[in-house]
């Protein structure tokens, strides 16, 4: 068995202390690595001030629906492709692979499919 923990609206969870909570997040990650459980962090504010450059280096794989700009896509997946997807296209992006991989919608069934976009993150 899989222990998975979500922790939604990453903005809302924290206090004004930002710099003490990141710190918790960091140090839960490593331990929640240790024990085998996996934590998916999840906000819908991708900007810098909340997902911040630790954050980004502590977590082994990110998975983006579309940003607002290129730039941002860029700093979370090392790729301009999270800025241009389409209803329903995301991007996975794992750190362990270097590479990303853009999900694409099938149909009307909600499931997803790997398109043939799997690229090394120098592209």
């Amino acid at each position: 068995p899989h222990i998975v923990v979500v922790a939604c609206d990453l903005v809302s969870l924290s206090d004004h202390e930002w710099t003490a909570f990141e710190k918790k997040i960091i140090k839960t990650e490593l331990l929640s690595r240790i024990a085998g459980i996996h934590i998916i962090l999840v906000s819908s504010d991708p900007s810098s001030k909340t997902i911040t450059d630790t954050i980004l280096k502590s977590f082994q794989a990110r998975h983006l629906f579309r940003v607002s700009t290129q730039q941002e896509s860029k700093r979370l997946v090392y790729t301009t492709h999270a800025a241009n997807l389409g209803p329903g296209e995301s991007v996975f992006y794992s750190k362990n692979q270097g590479q990303y991989i853009q999900l694409f919608p099938i149909a009307d069934t909600g499931a997803t499919s790997a398109g043939s976009s799997l690229r090394s993150d120098s592209t």
